[in-house]
This record gives C-alpha cells, structure tokens and sequence, in this order.
C-alpha cells in the first residue's frame, strides 16, 4: 500500500470506498420518544444528532503506528467500543498524561469542550529518505483581540532539502480542519518558493466514522486524543461501493403547507406512524423523532422547526403499511393531545437517495450567505461527506436485525448529516506536487488562520478569554525532520497561562527549538484586550 493510500485510510478517503473498523460490536440502543421536543427547533436539533451519531459504524484507519487497545470506557462518556485509550506516538494517552503530569490549568480546564483540531504536519505521498525538512510553526497574536473569539493566524513554514544528487519530485499532503460552510476563508494559501499555487482539497475523516460516541459527529467537541485517533492505525475492512446504497430506488414522502389553526406554533406537532417489512430501511430528514416499538414505526416533526427544507420520509425498502398522520399539541408544553387543527399536505415521488442528498445540498447551500457557495468544488466536498455519512448509516442499521420487543433503531436525519456538514469542523486535505533540483532547497509555507480550543462556558473570570494550541509534530507523517521550532508573535495583547515550549515573554524568549521526537506541544494563551 502507497503512502497515498495509507493516508487517505487515514483521512477517511480512499476512491470512493468505505471503510469500516473490523470486529467492532455495537450494540444498538432503545430511543424513547420525548415530547420534551416541542420546545422548538434547536431542541429538535439535537435530539436529531443523537438519532444519527450512534447510526455509526467504525472507521479502518491505517499508518504506521501501534495497533489500538480496544476499550469499553469513551473518551469524555462517547460509549463503547470506542479505542479511546489510544494515541498514536510514544505516549498511549495525552490527555490523561496531561492530567497526571499536572500542567497546571491544562490539568484542571476540559479543553474538550471545544476543541477545532491540532495543527498537524505534512506527509509525502511516498516516504523519500532523500528529502530532510526543517519546519517552523508560527502563531501571530500581534493583532489578535478578544472579538478573534481566538482566531490566530498561521504560519506553518518548511524548507525542504534535497540530498542526493538527482532531481526529486514529492507529492505532499496537509490535514487541517474546516467546515463546509467556511471554506474557502479558512482554507490555507500554499506558497512555493515564495509563489501562491493553488492546490488540491479533498474531503478527510470525520468524527463519528470511528465511534459509536453520543453526540459528537464532527465536533467541535473533538478531543486531541481523538483527532490523534483519527489517523491511527486499525485493520481496514472495506466495503461495497457507495454507489450500491446512493443509486437505490427510495420513495419519498414529503411534508409541506402546514397550519397550526388555533394552536400556538411553538406548541405543535405532526406524526406518521406506519408499518414496514424492515424498519432499518427508514431514514428521515428535517424531523427529530423516530420511534419503533417493535410493530409500528412513528416519526415526529415540530412545525416550529420547519425552516427551508421540507420534513420527509424516506423508504429504501418499499411503502408502508397502514399509514396514518396525526397532528398535536401540548398543554403545559409537556402533556401530548391530538388535534385536528395541526395539519399537513403530504406529496409522494420515487428517486434515489443520491438525488436526496443532492438537492438537500443544493436548496441549503442556495440559502447560504457565505461567498463562494456557488463553487461547484465545494459542493462536491460537501456531496461527497454527505453521501459518505449516509452509507455509513445505511451500514450500521442494515448490519442487523431489530428483533426484540421496544428495540429502536437509529435512523439517519438527512438534515443532521446537511447541516451539521455545513456548520461544524472535519477534516480536510490539501496536496500539490512540486520538484526539487539535486543538492537545493525548496520552502513551502502554509498561511491559514487557526480556532484555538476552548470552553464553552467557564464560570471563574479569570479562566475566560483563554484559548489552547495543539501542535502535533510527528501525527500521520513519513517526513524525516531534521529540526522543528516554534514561535509566537504579539504586542504585549498576550499571556501565556500554561505551555510545554518554553517560551518566556517577559524575557523576549518567542522562538524555541522543539524535540524532534516530541508527541505533542501546546499552549494556553489568554487575550488581554
């Protein structure tokens, strides 16, 4: 296997295959219905991204690591059979090492909260033995302020040296994390020698894929240990083409021109309940509840939640049986009554799910406002992370069968897959070709602009406006470093509360030398002004 490939297992993308985590069991869980729902659409949400996460089956990374320990305790309560006691490296847990070698505020802040990824090096899509690199990663705070909500531009800069005595030409690939929805503005320029190239971006892994962990699809709740997860090393297991689950024939129902009458919209809710020969083969979209009981199939909408796309169903294995919709509404915003008033005019059309997820694509990124929505690149990026998220939901609820009284299937929220896409971090890869004379240099720096981690919500002041940096030197990569460093720029806008580099501000210290075979740097900054 090339060092191409072994990366693109690694990214979450090899061609158009999927691969899945071999010998993982999962076991699937009982969803209840909650009327707690009707709260509206952001409750709704995330009931959603709770039905989808654990749709999920594990993900075959492969690199050239130490095989995973499988564990039944997740990271920060993700669920069984995740590996979350692995890191790749000469250290099996960072966090945990984080936490016993007590690095002061680090040991005490969970900067899982909301963590958008460690900065990670390049890797050649062949190992070459014939070309040293020197690297320098570089924060610029000079102009940072408290309104960056911890945005800090990169630079990420390395001098490729050619030792042998002939021409050698490197394909070279670079992780980073983005979302969809941004970009094209987060994006790094790559620079050649000094010149601007425009390079290649392909979709890479996204949280999930390797886990049946509750509620944490993509993040921003990814942890370093699991972005380190990310590209592991597991036994691959490959599965049939996309193109088997995306090309088959669906029927839709879709739901449209709803009316509350009387009934505070806030306090409505519309229903379906049906029978199916296999309820696995039913997925959703823009809906927040799926329920079987182990004869009849009910999924739910809030008509406060229906914003720009339709709520409908999706049947892979024919129509159902016994269909009947009902609508409701709450009293008290707890206790569940029919009404004839919440009603919905429903259409019903044959497509493929393929189709699905293209026009959901196309109506969301219609209603996007950010630039460069129209860029049809972009929205073959973001197709391609839709359509891989749903076969590896069709592959998780086809795996089995649903046999026991009350057992509940996940179901797959179209919506989840389009919007969480859209809005929330995964990774992504840039790669460009380049040639180096016998016995000279290259440079190639990367530019792009950095989320540092942080909480959420943190009570004492004095931890508020605080940001983490990772630097993950020797994650995925092939490349035989000779040096790395590290430097901070600022204007006295800074602290420096907690870091492993060894940079001193007061004393003008803002480059260092780093230890080649070191795991893993960090820092936590606080922004002054």
């Amino acid at each position: 296997m090339t060092k191409r490939e072994e990366l693109f297992y690694a990214l979450g993308e090899i061609d158009d295959r999927f691969i899945l985590r071999s010998g993982a069991v999962v076991k699937k869980k009982k969803i209840l219905k909650n009327s707690v729902w009707m709260y509206g659409g952001m409750l709704a949400s995330a009931a959603c991204l709770l039905l989808v996460i654990n749709a999920f089956g594990g993900v075959g990374l492969h690199g050239d690591v130490t095989p995973p320990v499988e564990s039944s305790a997740g990271v920060g309560g993700n669920g069984p059979d995740h590996p979350s006691d692995y890191v790749p490296g000469d250290t099996s847990r960072l966090e945990e090492d984080l936490q016993e070698q007590a690095y002061g505020m680090a040991a005490e802040l969970e900067w899982v909260d909301f963590n958008a990824g460690p900065v990670m090096p390049i890797t050649f899509a062949e190992e070459n033995t014939q070309i040293t690199a020197s690297r320098e990663l570089t924060y610029d705070f000079a102009a940072v302020d408290k309104g960056d909500k911890g945005l800090v531009p990169v630079k990420d800069a390395y001098v490729l040296h050619n030792t042998s005595d002939i021409e050698q030409t490197i394909t070279f690939y670079y992780p980073y994390v983005s979302d969809v929805s941004e970009l094209s503005v987060r994006m790094p320029k790559i620079y050649v020698d000094g010149q601007l190239k425009k390079t290649n971006v392909s979709g890479g892994a996204y949280w999930g894929m390797d886990s049946s962990g509750l509620a944490r699809m993509f993040g921003p709740n990814v942890s370093t240990d699991e972005y380190s997860y990310m590209i592991g090393d597991i036994e691959p297991m490959e599965l049939a083409t996309a193109d088997e689950v995306l090309n088959q024939t669906v029927t839709v129902y879709e739901f449209y021109d709803f009316d509350a009458g009387s009934v505070p919209g806030e306090g409505t809710m519309y229903s379906a309940r049906f029978k199916v020969a296999d309820p696995n083969k039913v997925f959703m979209s823009d809906m927040y509840d799926m329920t079987y009981d182990g004869e009849y199939v009910t999924v739910s909408f809030a008509l406060s939640q229906v914003k720009d796309l339709n709520p409908a169903i999706y049947f892979m294995d024919g129509e159902p049986a016994e269909y009947e919709e009902q609508g409701y509404c709450y009293i008290d915003m707890w206790e569940e009554n029919k009404s004839d008033e919440v009603t919905s005019d429903m259409k019903k059309y044959e497509t493929t799910m393929k189709a699905v997820l293209e026009n959901r694509i196309e109506e969301k990124m219609q209603s996007a406002t950010q630039e460069n929505t129209d860029d049809a690149k972009l929205k073959n990026l973001y197709y391609e992370r839709a359509a891989r998220m749903f076969v590896d939901m069709y592959r998780w609820n086809t795996d089995g069968e649903v046999t026991a009284e009350d057992e509940v299937f996940y179901a797959a929220c179209i919506s989840d897959i389009v919007n969480t896409i859209w809005e929330y971090e995964s990774m992504y890869v840039l790669s460009d070709t380049v040639t180096i004379p016998a016995g000279e240099n290259l440079t190639l720096d990367l530019e792009y602009v950095k989320q540092g981690a942080c909480q959420t919500y943190e009570p004492q002041e004095s931890l508020r406006d605080n940001y983490c940096y990772d630097n993950m030197l020797n994650l995925g990569t092939n490349v035989k470093f000779i040096s790395q460093r590290a430097a901070v720029e600022e204007s006295g806008n800074i602290r420096i509360e907690d870091q492993n580099y060894g940079f001193d501000l007061e004393s003008a210290v803002k480059s260092v030398e780093l230890e080649l075979d070191a795991e893993r740097y960090y820092m936590i900054v606080k922004i002054l002004k």
